[in-house]
């Protein structure tokens, strides 16, 4: 190969290489929004967190503005328009699936952007990918509403077999059972800056290994504030457990 062609070979690499790590869009959720398989630009925002989701594409970010993100008119179908693609009885059990590793944050925080499962048998976030990001300091969201029994009444799942996964900003409120639940064979995930206040069961329960806990709060939950079911190498840093039934297992 003479040096022009070897030229050209190595700057079309080079191209190539530059496409794949700039690739990363940021999609846009807002309570004007209006879903479609295109919406997600700051001039035609989705209204669901859930289209953005689908629209979206492993490593892109979604911007969710304040506001209320469920069943919007309080029905329980979750079949109008606007409304979170919501799995009952059915796939996730729960009001948003994170499917791909997203990060996903609120543009506001956790006060004014709230997910409402409407008391109905569902998490409110089930996280099934590997590297996705939910929330993070001061852009995290306010998780209420779970009403079902074990995993459909918590705040925030992470599945098994999921890794690497960072938790931050969030608010788990009043939920059935767990605030935040680490499910089975996870590794590495992060919870940081979470609060749990006043769920019916736990305000986080964890199994797996090497996961990192640092500056989350529990308070008021009817179970432990921190219940670690199984699992080792788990780091625990400036949390606060208060008034729960239990602190610590």
């Amino acid at each position: 190969m003479n040096r022009h062609v070897t030229t050209i070979f190595t700057s079309t690499i080079a191209a190539l290489l530059v496409t794949s790590t700039t690739h990363a869009a940021t999609w846009i959720v807002a309570n004007d929004g209006v879903d479609s398989p295109t919406c997600g630009t700051a001039g035609s925002p989705c209204r669901s967190i859930s289209q953005a989701i689908k629209n979206a594409n492993p490593g892109d970010t979604i911007t969710v503005g304040p506001g209320r993100y469920g069943d919007l008119n309080s029905n329980g179908t979750f079949t109008d328009a606007g409304d979170e693609a919501a799995e009952i009885n059915t796939g996730c059990h729960c009001l948003i699936k994170v499917n791909k590793a997203v990060k996903v944050y609120s543009r506001d925080g956790a006060d004014v952007t709230v997910l409402d499962a409407g008391g109905n048998s569902i998490a409110v976030v089930d996280i099934q990918a590997t590297g996705a990001i939910f929330g993070t300091k001061l852009k995290g969201f306010t998780l209420t509403g779970a009403g079902g029994s074990a995993l459909r009444g918590a705040g925030l799942v992470i599945d098994a077999n999921v890794n690497q996964v960072l938790v931050g900003g969030n608010r788990a409120v009043a939920n059935a059972t767990y605030g935040f639940y680490v499910n089975d064979n996870t590794a590495s995930d992060q919870f940081i800056g979470n609060v749990a206040v006043a769920n019916q069961g736990d305000g986080f329960a964890m199994s797996g290994v090497s996961h990192v806990f640092n500056g989350n709060a529990a308070t008021a939950n009817g179970g432990n504030g921190f219940n670690i079911l199984s699992g080792s190498s788990l780091l625990f840093t400036h949390n606060v457990v208060v008034g729960n039934v239990q602190g610590v297992s």
